[in-house]
């Protein structure tokens, strides 16, 4: 029996306690083949005292059960469990112990800083501690892919005359990373796939620090690549040696933003207001009940693949 799976940055509220709050959580899993009464067991996140102990209840075997790192202190039997601590993302001690108080496990001298809404537990596959991107709280882990943390882009504004440089921080889970690439879209036109490097070679600037990097040049042999005012869109596909693959945008569903994202500026525009940057794939679609597809840049960011159509007797009646 061991801690199988742990969040320390619960944001997304994917999975919530039953108060219906977005708490940390701890899974403990018997990987046995009897079941265990935990009266008497412990979890704490300190070396010198157990915090919480355990009720009686059972945990099967080749189950699972999940206590909430709430600091709410609830231990009735039959209801969900809560821990007296809460986990601290930036990493801490962390331990399970067994009824006579003698340390099953633990993250000593502490487990290793934490990501939002990323978890921390025993690979699928691999039987090692690792990031699981996609948590599985009360159930088995997953095998992760590769974790793409951020993307970014020089210069800041993007400019139409110089090159556009769009780096990513990858980072590895259990299979080391295999390639990455940069999908990138010209307003709506054919995406274009670019390999991303880590090799130190420019635009990277260092080898080996998992922010990779490729560039878009305006000048191709056919002419400029994109103009003033355009909209340029990116995403990033990571592939492990496992064929595990990640992307951010993750794009999981319909709706999701798709790419992020600039617009190319010359020329500042001169006002004092708000400019909203409006694009659409089909600007026709937009007046009618089937609609279209499109993007919006404002106040510095992009709102990518919202979807756009008429609404309402006055906008049928009066065409802009």
């Amino acid at each position: 029996m061991w801690i199988s799976e742990f969040l320390a940055s619960n944001q997304a509220g994917l999975f919530l306690d039953d108060d219906g709050e977005a708490v940390d959580w701890i899974e403990i899993h018997n990987s046995g083949e009897m079941a265990i009464d935990l009266a008497g067991y412990g979890l704490t996140d300190v070396s010198d005292r157990v915090k919480f102990i355990f009720p009686e209840v059972m945990l099967e075997a080749n189950g699972y059960l999940v206590v909430f790192a709430s600091g709410k202190d609830r231990s009735e039997p039959g209801v969900p469990l809560h821990a007296s601590f809460q986990l601290d993302r930036s990493g801490e001690y962390l331990a399970l112990v067994d009824s006579e108080g003698a340390v099953i496990q633990a993250f000593d001298p502490e487990y290793p800083g934490q990501t939002a809404n990323v978890s921390y537990g025993i690979s699928g596959d691999h039987g090692s501690y690792t990031f699981l991107p996609a948590p599985t709280p009360g159930g088995p882990n997953q095998t992760p892919p590769p974790i793409v943390e951020a993307t970014g882009f020089s210069p800041t504004p993007a400019h139409p005359d110089e090159p556009l440089t769009i780096t990513a921080t990858v980072r590895a889970t259990v299979a080391e990373v295999a390639s990455v690439e940069l999908l990138s879209r010209v307003m709506f036109r054919n995406m274009v796939r670019t390999a991303m490097k880590d090799d130190g070679v420019p635009p990277d600037e260092t080898a080996g620090d998992g922010v990779y990097s490729a560039q878009l040049s305006n000048k191709t042999l056919f002419g400029p690549l994109f103009k003033p005012g355009e909209l340029i869109r990116w995403a990033v596909e990571v592939t492990d040696t496992d064929g595990n693959q990640a992307r951010l945008p993750s794009f999981d569903a319909e709706g999701d933003e798709e790419f992020t994202g600039t617009i190319l500026t010359q020329d500042p525009i001169d006002t004092q207001l708000q400019v909203f940057h409006w694009f659409l794939e089909e600007p026709r679609q937009a007046e009618t009940d089937g609609g279209t597809r499109g993007a919006c840049y404002y106040n510095g960011e992009l709102y990518d693949n919202i979807f756009t159509r008429q609404r309402g007797g006055t906008a049928r009646g009066c065409p802009k």
